[in-house]
């Protein structure tokens, strides 16, 4: 039976340490430092410690959250896995006195289980990939002991652009729109003024 590999925080420390955060060659998605001499994980449940307070992890336990209180879908997806079909209709076809019933009820369950476990791995990444890639385009990915320097490259290699260009486009796009708002407001006021200048003209006979 295949282990579960889900994006815990164990998981996702091995490949911090294989991949560092400005050597990533997927940056979009992920990218954590391996901790230093003063920066050892907690270990026996911290989450909140330098190391695993990384944005990496932090949306691993967010996406692995997400994911587990949805498992009616994990199931949904699960059973229209060709696999889980085939093994369900083999043991749907056995008897329960039959000698094959025990082996094709083993056989279906192992399927299922696979097909769940596809389907939830499938799911984190999906949801963890949505979480780094909006912290990522804000700004907010954090990195341990990532300098400012560090962090603008890696910004730039992200996005082509860098933090401070990011945000003066944001401001001039924030501010175009509040022009763009004043201007329809103008002219909806300017709409009804020439209505009430209009005169008032009967019906011809």
């Amino acid at each position: 039976m295949k282990k579960v590999l889900l994006s815990s925080v164990a998981a996702l420390a091995v490949f911090a340490a294989a991949a560092p955060a400005f050597a990533n060659e997927n940056p979009i998605n992920g990218g954590a430092n391996t901790p230093g001499a003063y920066d050892q994980p907690v270990t026996g449940g911290g989450v909140n410690d330098p190391y695993n307070a990384q944005t990496e992890f932090k949306n691993g336990r967010k996406a692995n959250e997400y994911v587990g209180g949805h498992q009616e879908d994990i199931d949904a997806i699960a059973s229209q896995d060709p696999a889980v079909i085939e093994a369900k209709k083999a043991f749907d076809a056995v008897e329960g006195g039959s000698h094959l019933y025990g082996e094709k009820k083993a056989a279906y369950e192992e399927a299922l289980n696979n097909a769940r476990n596809a389907a939830r791995n499938a799911k984190i990444q999906e949801s963890q990939k949505t979480y780094n890639t909006a912290d990522k385009k804000q700004g907010s990915y954090y990195i341990l002991n990532e300098t400012p320097e560090q962090a603008n490259a890696r910004y730039l290699k992200e996005h082509g652009i860098s933090k401070e260009e990011a945000a003066k486009q944001s401001k001039e796009e924030a501010a175009k729109a509040e022009e763009a708002a004043k201007a329809a407001a103008a002219g909806k006021a300017g709409s009804k003024q020439a209505d009430k200048a209009l005169p008032k003209t009967s019906a011809v006979k």
